[in-house]
């Protein structure tokens, strides 16, 4: 291990002593006129004139970029409201997505499935299956339906609208289609229900063979392996009476056999679209005055904040779209007049019924084959309140520094000199190196209390010289007694690797005294934890603190110590940002990456300047595992160095991927840890796991499998959605090539 060693003292030029000079004070006469023509009169004028002209300038601009203020405050919070939009809904589809393939998979899965024949109650048949389907209703009672329809139209379905649930099947008798349905509280399972004839909720019959769905979906849905499919907005009047607007994603069901046997569909009741909508034009909900509107690629009404009707039915009961043009919604008219019908991504001013807006079009491709635009309408009147306020105060900061600024350079110009041995006696003090001032009188001369400031600054800085280099380090220095040299020397060291999740995206949105104040306590914070597992901070690069363990003190068990340090950083941040969410309107996240090996580390530098610091191959690796967070989707990154000297079961461990960084010829094999070591996490880690070990042996329908049931458990887990979309993409690829490699290459990382 290096020794690091003090700086040797060095000798004055002068014998070695320090010897003191006593300065003369010349005192001259002074007029009226020498005054003027000082150089403190000069200041003065300079200092006046500068303030006056800095202060007008404000002035001006502020009144010149207060439009500028506003449209840049509404667009950002309009784009915010766009984009939460959009998350929103897409989370819904996704949640569709993940439901319908799981539940195919649980019929493929189930080696007695038969379809029941005429006459036979499919819930009674297959109890598991419905309720299973019923949990899928439950998790989303505002608005979900999921159906299954045999292929020769018979069918069984559950939903729940509006929270009104219920569940219905359709059989023949005759060759005649009849239904039948129960309410069914949500809280309740399928299998209590009294499910006799004499406890119908509703019944009726369909007059002929109910083919529609088999019609609709031919073409898309023709075999086992077709995948799931959106199909237009449709509508509904349910059993209450009452009109449901929904939007459903099929997919084709088999047996164990791989013989289809018919469709299952998972629908979307608008509603939930609507909600999201008023969530932010709601007065009890948002902040925001103003109007949300969504409409598809042909200019039909999706959904919109003042809940406006989508369709409407015909003489004949025939249900048709609403479109912009056709709707009772007078402000989407009035919309669609000022676009001239043309609904291009584009954000103006309009005013409409004597109200100004700030107008945007976002266009969004939902998923492949169904355009939407989101159209906002936010009054303008609510944004240029603030920047009304913004402009007024800046006129009266800029009277109110002009103003101080004067009074503060004419007593300081005009004040009555003290005399210089108070900083004489005082600098004396600081060539001895005696830093325990405890106190400072500050003379008011202006000169010489710049330079008694300074002298100040001089002694915090060197107070605070044991804040910018570790304390192990300064205390080698002092027991050696000799001074620094670069010399580096083998050890092994694990390095970690922080650094902040977005923050170029979080300093464009906070004011920066704010930002500042909330990443020193994040800093605080993340150093206290480092340092408590005998972590040693190297530095601080913006926002990535880089720490060493086992350097320069002896750590044991350091991949271990570097591991504990990185999951207590995660759950001390998870409390913080419950906090900061409440002082500072934000939170912070952090993607760590850890490697341990043989570095050289020691002192590294010139003559001029030294820093203690680790360098190496183990070190560049460590900085590429944190990057790596950000392609997977994960938090805490280790390599196979690190995993290998854990202790098992002390955390949640999987085999993300075995991947080639920038740089590195050879591959590395990494691993995600948790703390949480809970069932579900374990069996999570376990199918993905299994999963990943199918993937490489190009296994591609076994890891598939895996995957979906690690989704299953946790539909958002990003390493698992990452996975199987190579395990899609390769499974495509026929034949695979003859040098294939389940061997990821991050080249940007």
């Amino acid at each position: 291990m290096l020794t690091v060693t003090p700086f040797a003292p060095h000798a004055n030029e002068e014998g070695g002593e320090h010897h003191k000079e006593n300065i003369p004070y010349h005192k001259r006469g002074e007029t009226f006129f020498s005054k003027l023509l000082s150089i403190r009169m000069v200041l003065v004028g300079i200092t006046l004139v500068t303030v006056s002209v800095m202060a007008i300038g404000l002035i001006i601009l502020s009144s010149q970029t207060q439009r500028d203020i506003v449209s840049d405050l509404s667009g950002r919070i309009q784009n915010d409201i766009s984009e939460s939009i959009k998350s929103g809904v897409n989370s819904l589809f996704e949640w569709a997505d993940v439901e319908l393939q799981t539940a195919r998979l649980m019929f493929q899965m189930d080696s007695n499935l038969t379809v029941p024949g005429n006459g036979t109650n499919p819930f009674t048949a297959w109890p598991s299956l419905s309720e299973y389907m019923w949990s899928i209703v439950r998790k989303k009672p505002l608005g979900t339906g999921v159906e299954f329809t045999h292929l020769d139209g018979r069918l069984m379905g559950l939903e729940s609208y509006n929270y009104v649930s219920d569940i219905y099947w359709a059989d023949y008798v005759d060759d005649t289609l009849y239904e039948v349905g129960w309410n069914v509280p949500l809280n309740q399972s399928v299998a209590s229900i009294n499910k006799s004839s004499d406890n119908y909720a509703f019944n009726f019959t369909f007059g002929s063979p109910y083919d529609w769905v088999v019609d609709t979906n031919r073409g898309f849905l023709t075999s086992c392996q077709s995948p799931s499919h959106w199909f237009d907005l449709a509508t509904f009047v349910g059993n209450n009476g009452l009109t449901w607007n929904i939007i459903s994603d099929y997919i084709t069901i088999c047996n164990s056999r791989e013989e289809m046997i018919g469709y299952l569909a998972v629908s979307l009741g608008l509603s939930s679209v609507t909600k999201l909508l008023q969530t932010f034009t709601a007065e009890d909900t948002s902040p925001f005055k103003g109007y949300i509107f969504i409409i598809d690629s042909e200019n039909q009404l999706v959904a919109s904040s003042t809940d406006s009707v989508i369709f409407h039915y015909l003489e004949d009961g025939t249900p048709v779209r609403i479109t912009t043009q056709s709707t009772n919604e007078i402000w989407i008219r009035d919309v669609v007049n000022k676009l001239d019908g043309d609904f291009q991504d584009e954000r103006l001013t309009v005013r409409i019924n004597s109200t100004s807006y700030f107008l945007t079009v976002d266009t969004w491709n939902l998923i492949e084959g169904i355009d939407w635009r989101i159209i906002q309408l936010l009054e303008q009147d609510q944004f240029v309140g603030d920047s009304t306020k913004f402009y007024l105060r800046s006129i009266a900061a800029a009277a109110v520094i002009s103003f101080c600024a004067a009074a503060i350079v004419l007593f300081v110009t005009w004040a009555t000199t003290k005399p210089l041995f108070i900083l004489a006696n005082d600098l004396q003090k600081m060539a001895k190196l005696d830093l325990d001032v405890e106190r400072i009188d500050t003379p008011r001369l202006f000169e010489v209390g710049r330079l008694y400031r300074s002298f100040t600054s001089m002694n915090v800085a060197m107070r605070s010289f044991k804040k910018f280099v570790p304390v192990q380090i300064i205390s080698n220095i002092i027991k050696s007694e000799k001074e620094v040299v670069s010399e580096l020397a083998l050890s092994q060291v694990t390095v970690m690797f922080q650094d902040i999740e977005g923050f170029t995206g979080l300093s464009e949105k906070m004011e920066p005294m704010l930002l500042a104040q909330l990443t020193g306590e994040y800093m605080e914070c993340m150093t206290t934890i480092i340092c408590k597992h005998g972590g040693t901070i190297d530095k601080y690069i913006g926002d990535c603190i880089m720490s060493l363990f086992n350097a320069p003190q002896e750590v044991s068990d350091h991949p271990k110590a570097a591991c504990s340090a990185a999951t207590e950083c995660m759950a001390a941040l998870k409390q913080r940002n419950e906090e900061w969410r409440k002082k500072y309107g934000f939170e912070m996240q952090c993607r760590i990456g850890i490697n341990t090996g043989e570095v050289l580390v020691g002192n590294l530098g010139s003559v001029h300047r030294m820093n203690y610091t680790a360098i190496g191959d183990t070190v560049n690796v460590a900085a590429r595992l944190e990057g790596v967070n950000k392609h997977f989707g994960t938090r805490v990154v280790i390599s196979k160095a690190v995993f290998s000297n854990l202790p098992r079961g002390m955390f949640a461990t999987r085999k993300l991927a075995k991947v080639r960084v920038s740089g590195k010829l050879t591959a590395t094999a990494i691993y995600e840890i948790r703390s949480d070591v809970s069932a579900s996490i374990f069996q999570l880690f376990q199918f993905y796991n299994s999963a990943f070990t199918c993937f490489k042996k190009q296994d591609f329908r076994r890891a598939s499998e895996f995957i979906d049931l690690a989704l299953a458990i946790d539909p958002q887990d990003k390493p698992s959605l990452h996975l199987k979309a190579r395990i899609q993409t390769e499974a495509s690829r026929s034949p695979l090539p003859g040098d294939w490699s389940y061997v990821e290459d991050l080249i940007k990382f």
